[in-house]
């Protein structure tokens, strides 16, 4: 039996899957703890020999129900329930909810979030595999978890991109061969550019190209996270202010948005090709089986 605070630590995990415990009421059996609420399920929850929760029975219960729903055939129960006692919790991105590294043979991520986000990442990530193997993650199973939605997916080695491109921790100083890792993470994604390359423009080329800086800046989470950060306490007229860079006196952030975008109103794209979307080196990792790169989280949709 575990001590109660390890099943809060548990049940707080599990929140964000849409997983809700509730505690004994008045009127409940003086043997029944609480009941768990999940989809349409609704589960009674014995007490402990301590006269707790059931720890054991909680964690194979929180298994059959992941079993049940996500990952069917996936691994053997007892492996799965040892998995969900204790994930490694990843910080989620914006367009998820949750975010687990498995324990399992071979180690596996589970990514949770709301339907229409996760839908459109799976059909994305399935297509994909179709045209290039192993360029993202495989899914192994995915499935609805109350009223979100999850799958798993091949898990990464913990090192990102940054550690194969600089050599300190705080991600200052270069690598001698930089250049050689930085064209062998590029490279990765070379057969996708190609084998999807069309003769016409992408819906979002103009908006993303022409429009999009424009309308981040004046966005109110954009603002928030300014003032937030202490970066500046007027937005607006920091964006109006003319800079200085390395001594050279340039134009304001505002004019040179708006400099850009009408430079680029003057190109008209002629190709487009699949694309990740949100590639930076945090997004990138090592394949656990191979020495190759894959490329995590998908960026599909761009201010809805």
């Amino acid at each position: 039996m575990r001590h109660p605070t390890d099943l809060s630590a548990a049940l707080d995990r599990f929140k964000a899957l849409g997983v809700c415990f509730l505690k004994v009421t008045d009127d409940s059996p003086s043997d029944i703890s609480g009941r768990i609420e999940w989809a349409d399920q609704s589960i009674l929850v014995p007490k402990g020999p301590t006269g707790e929760h059931d720890h054991d029975w909680f964690t194979d219960m929180l298994t059959k129900l992941f079993a049940d729903h996500l990952c069917p055939n996936f691994v053997d129960p007892n492996t799965l329930k040892e998995a969900l006692k204790s994930p490694d919790v990843l910080r989620p991105g914006a367009d998820s909810d949750a975010i687990w590294h498995l324990k399992t043979a071979p180690p596996t991520v589970l990514k949770v979030g709301d339907p229409d986000v996760i839908n459109l990442e799976i059909r994305f990530l399935e297509q994909v595999s179709n045209i290039c193997d192993r360029v993202f993650p495989g899914i192994i199973s995915h499935g609805p978890l109350s009223d979100k939605h999850g799958y798993l997916m091949d898990a990464g080695k913990p090192d990102t991109g940054d550690a194969a491109i600089f050599s300190d921790d705080i991600r200052l100083t270069l690598n001698d061969d930089w250049p050689t890792k930085l064209l062998e993470i590029l490279g990765s994604l070379e057969s996708l550019y190609k084998k999807t390359l069309v003769q016409r423009p992408s819906k979002v080329a103009n908006y993303h190209y022409r429009e999009r800086i424009a309308r981040v800046l004046t966005r109110d989470d954009f603002r928030s996270t300014a003032i937030e950060t202490r970066a500046c306490a007027d937005v607006a007229k920091i964006l109006q202010k003319p800079l200085e860079i390395n001594g050279q006196h340039m134009p304001s952030l505002a004019s040179m948005v708006d400099t850009a975008s009408h430079r680029t109103a003057q190109w008209q794209a002629q190709y487009s090709t699949m694309i990740h979307g949100d590639l930076h080196l945090k997004n990138i990792v090592k394949a656990e089986a191979k020495n190759r790169f894959m490329f995590l989280d998908p960026r599909l949709q761009w201010d809805n």
